[in-house]
């Protein structure tokens, strides 16, 4: 018989037993889990803890808490994108971002991209499910900030690259890979930044890298580079 899989909740506040509504009615809904089973629960914030169900009322459900486990995380990893045209590819970027234990999201406006407020809420509920189903301490933060210039001044101290093919450049230039220093990318939208941009980005100390030889979506460079955030 196979081994049945322990369930993972998010449970921020740990000094508490009563999951959040959602959590419980995943729990009961969608689990069917009853009194005496054990689960895991995570703060996002580095710590775990092994559980038990305590109790299950109509639209609660308490736990009791066992041992506490800090986990360490390395080196932080940040990256920061343009809000896209599609939603769901956002949504889509924040669940893969969160499997491979990135840090944080910053979401900004460029001069090329589509302006407007984003949902955050909704891609923080993504960020978590991806939390609980790759059974993480760390949940990838989502935040929005109103200009690039805010971004990289939000990550001041810590030394940052951006994806950038130069117009000049063909397809038998590799261009210049991402330096193990880095703690984070820019990726501009699919019009690409503006000279202005790669200007700024420059003259505050991003390096330009190549992220392939072909043209990505920019989903895929975010992808693209937080696969190589955590390689480096």
């Amino acid at each position: 018989m196979a081994r049945k899989e322990i369930p993972w909740f998010y449970h921020p506040d740990l000094s508490g037993n009563t999951l959040a509504e959602e959590e419980a009615r995943h729990a009961v809904s969608a689990l069917r889990l009853a009194t005496g089973d054990g689960c895991m629960l995570t703060n996002g914030q580095g710590i775990t803890a092994s559980a038990t169900i305590h109790a299950i009322g109509k639209q609660q459900v308490t736990v009791t808490i066992g041992p506490m486990a800090e986990v360490g995380r390395q080196r932080p990893r940040y990256l920061i994108m343009p809000r896209l045209q599609h939603p769901d590819r956002m949504e889509w970027l924040v669940e893969k971002c969160q499997e491979l234990g990135l840090a944080q999201i910053i979401w900004t406006e460029m001069e090329r991209c589509k302006k407007g407020s984003l949902n955050l809420a909704r891609m923080q509920r993504v960020a978590v499910s991806a939390l609980k189903q790759s059974q993480q301490a760390w949940l990838c933060q989502q935040v929005q900030m109103p200009t690039l210039a805010d971004a990289i001044t939000s990550l001041d101290g810590k030394r940052g690259a951006f994806g950038y093919i130069p117009p000049d450049a063909t397809h038998q230039s590799p261009g210049t890979l991402l330096p193990a220093s880095a703690d984070y990318v820019v990726i501009g939208p699919e019009a690409d930044f503006s000279d202005a941009e790669v200007g700024y980005l420059k003259t505050h100390g991003l390096q330009p890298i190549a992220l392939g030889q072909t043209r990505l979506r920019a989903e895929t460079a975010g992808l693209a580079s937080a696969v190589l955030l955590q390689l480096i």
